[in-house]
């Protein structure tokens, strides 16, 4: 491998550090009653929540799990179809809309936004409402390169990296054709960053990642003269941002095309893994292997490279295909992945194969791919992890192509046959013996065809049947060929590979059993190519190749996504209100109001929907957990609070009181105020008991004890 720096320059930057605020959000002069503009503009820097998917795989380890809290088991069976937006992009071969991000509470000229992102492969990147599916704002990128060759789809010439976000400078990171890095205002597209060089025009390059300051990303197939390896950026300083280069060193072979590029390590490593190529360690060759790389600077400090290389070589079992992960297992950093030959490796992350660089921690016998051919079967996509804390399991999901060999270990659990392919779990688990992380079968799927990575959330798998055709050659099997040419007529051309597809489709699973909970049947249109889900605050966001996005969403929560007002009470005055009194109701509903029953208390998902509103509008005046602690607002968990009637929370919800400082939520709609007083009503079955008075503690009790219980 070869190892490179560049300093870049920049002359002047206007908009990193010198402005109020970032390019794109408009100053706000009018004060929002509780702070609420306020409290949204400074978590921008918060960090990754429920409400956002900066990147592929939710995080730098690539996990593919979120803390999600609207969707679960038990409610997922009401998901539909809430929109369907078709973007301006042109497909290139089999390449049309990177996998969507979202980002929440981004400042847009329209006011505050949940905001979903995708980058489209003929250099048009677009920002959508996530309310509506509506436009509100996209970036058409001009090269001043063209193509050397006509595409196709093992080198498209197309976008191919998914995007990523940097939540603390709200900024969306993507690559352009021409290889040139843009920083993008969230809330408008303006550049913030760039353009700068990364990578060479018309490489094929792979999600984005960004840790600590620096952007990752990984190159294959040598496309635009590209070496194939990997790339970083440090971003930190725009005025000199400083790239690094680890490339392959005979230039050819060797791509690192795992779909969610370069995994980030809980050890802050970076991890890889590396196609059919060339292994000479002691040449800087490292073909068929996983890689393990300093950060910022890209070195080599440790490799596994399977016993098999030889074979996995010979047959072009790629290891990148199905991708990688790092996740913690109790005080262990660890590292899963596999490929074509459909094995799966479970490596330490200090220690990937050992002292030989030869002994993984645990290699599963194969799960498909009984004939090792070189498509359409094995493992491809990206695993996934989720973490169940309540039970204190740790499960790894891959996926599958093509049945299951005839030697896989027995499941406990199946759903059916899997002709086509499946998602498999394991649980990661103690070995009796040795005491070292193994894996243990848990579940496979019903029939997917064929699955993309899988993402997990409160529960609940989501993965999409993508509907493509896999095939790629016309003659099957090993061959040798004496030319490219003779290799490329081949291969299947684009339309050609457009033939034989299904429209794509969504399914939910139970994370533990994997049980259907849920397909979305002809909601979506056609197929799609290596993409990818992202989950936000009960929406699941997909593509496919005619460049629609889709939005799907529970049936009562459709109506519940509204955009919280800039400005909800005008006679608010501009200085911190004044605390209330909740020992004595000086603020009473009318009879009328207060006996007004509740339409949504029976409702599974008013009370989620209504936590979500809660979040964004309540929490600097009356605290995350509704106690008022060290805030102005009430205790609204007090017995004298809880007591009061459901009409009667609706009525001062709606009503306001510029006395007290409490706003008039009158502009939202009445199922979106019921629901509020719905998640009010879970906050009295906690089991701390803070005080009655707002803005007080007990005496000895610290700030914010109840997160220091957590």
């Amino acid at each position: 491998m070869n190892h490179s720096k560049k300093l870049l320059a920049v002359i002047s930057w206007p908009t990193w550090g010198g402005y109020p605020y970032p390019v794109g959000r408009r100053i706000i002069k009018s004060c929002l009653s509780c702070g609420l503009i306020l409290l949204l503009l400074l978590s921008s820097g918060r960090g990754v929540t429920a409400a956002d998917w900066p990147t592929f795989g939710h995080e730098p380890r690539r996990s593919g799990w979120t803390e999600e809290s609207i969707l679960s088991p038990e409610n997922v069976g009401g998901l539909e179809l809430e929109w369907t937006t078709q973007v301006d992009n042109v497909p290139l071969a089999l390449n049309s809309l990177t996998a969507p991000l979202v980002a929440s509470k981004v400042v847009t000229s329209q006011g505050i936004k949940t905001v979903v992102y995708v980058a489209g492969s003929s250099d048009t990147f677009f920002a959508l409402d996530a309310q509506d599916g509506k436009v509100l704002w996209s970036r058409t990128f001009d090269a001043a390169v063209l193509p050397d060759s006509e595409g196709f789809y093992l080198c498209p010439n197309a976008v191919n990296a998914t995007p990523t976000i940097d939540q603390n400078r709200a900024v969306v990171y993507t690559i352009a054709r021409d290889g040139k890095l843009y920083g993008l205002d969230l809330g408008s597209g303006a550049t913030k960053f760039g353009p700068f060089q990364f990578v060479p025009a018309f490489a094929k390059a792979w999600s984005l990642n960004f840790y600590e300051g620096v952007l990752y990303t990984s190159t294959s197939q040598g496309c635009g003269g590209d070496r194939s390896g990997i790339y970083s950026m440090d971003v930190t300083d725009a005025m000199h941002t400083v790239s690094h280069e680890f490339l392959i060193k005979r230039g050819y072979g060797g791509g690192m095309w795992g779909r969610g590029g370069v995994v980030v390590g809980a050890n802050h490593r970076l991890y890889t893994s590396t196609g059919d190529g060339n292994f000479d360690p002691t040449a800087g060759d490292y073909g068929s292997s996983f890689l393990s790389i300093t950060p910022r600077d890209l070195r080599l400090v440790d490799y596994y490279t399977p016993l098999n290389w030889k074979d996995i070589n010979k047959r072009d079992l790629d290891l990148p295909s199905g991708g990688l992960v790092a996740f913690s297992y109790k005080h262990h950093d660890l590292v899963a992945g596999g490929g074509k030959e459909a094995v799966v490796y479970l490596m330490r992350g200090d220690s990937l194969g050992g002292k030989d660089h030869q002994t993984a921690l645990h290699v599963t016998s194969a799960l498909a791919n009984d004939n090792k051919e070189l498509e359409q079967k094995g493992m491809w996509g990206a695993p996934a992890v989720w973490t169940d804390r309540k039970n204190n399991q740790t499960w790894l999901y891959v996926t599958i192509w093509g049945p299951l060999s005839k030697d896989a270990p027995p499941f406990p659990l199946t759903n059916g046959e899997v002709p086509h392919g499946c998602v498999i779990a394991f649980n990661v688990v103690d070995d009796e013996k040795t005491r070292q992380p193994t894996l243990r079968p848990a579940w496979i799927s019903p029939d997917f065809n064929l699955p993309d990575p899988p993402v997990v959330a409160n529960g609940v798998l989501f993965a999409l049947a993508t509907g493509e055709n896999p095939q790629q050659q016309h003659e099957q099997g090993l061959l040798h060929y004496k030319s490219r040419e003779e290799w490329k007529k081949n291969l299947l051309t684009t339309e050609q590979r457009g033939m034989g597809t299904r429209p794509a489709v969504l399914y939910a699973l139970d994370a533990k059993t994997g049980k259907l909970l849920y397909q979305s049947g002809s909601a979506m249109k056609t197929w799609v190519h290596f993409s990818g889900l992202a989950v936000s605050d009960g929406q699941v966001y997909a593509v496919d190749h005619d460049s629609r996005i889709y939005c799907f969403g529970l049936k009562s929560m459709a109506t519940r996504n509204a955009v919280i007002p800039t400005e909800i009470a005008p006679k608010q005055p501009l200085t911190e209100p004044k605390a209330a009194n909740p020992a004595t109701d000086q603020w009473p509903a009318p009879p009328d109001a207060s006996s007004t029953p509740n339409p949504e208390a029976r409702n599974p998902s008013a009370a989620a929907a209504g936590r979500k509103l809660f979040r964004q509008a309540c929490t600097r005046c009356h605290a995350e957990d509704g106690s008022g602690q060290n805030r102005s607002g009430a205790n609204l968990r007090s017995p004298k609070m809880q007591s009061q009637s459901d009409g009667a929370l609706f009525w001062k919800i709606t009503r306001g009181n510029t006395a007290t400082g409490m706003p008039s939520f009158s502009s939202l709609p009445e199922t979106v105020r019921w629901d509020i007083v719905t998640f009010l009503r879970t906050l009295k079955d906690s089991n701390d008991n803070p005080s009655e008075g707002a803005g007080e503690r007990k005496k000895g009790t610290p700030p914010d004890s109840d997160k220091n219980k957590q």
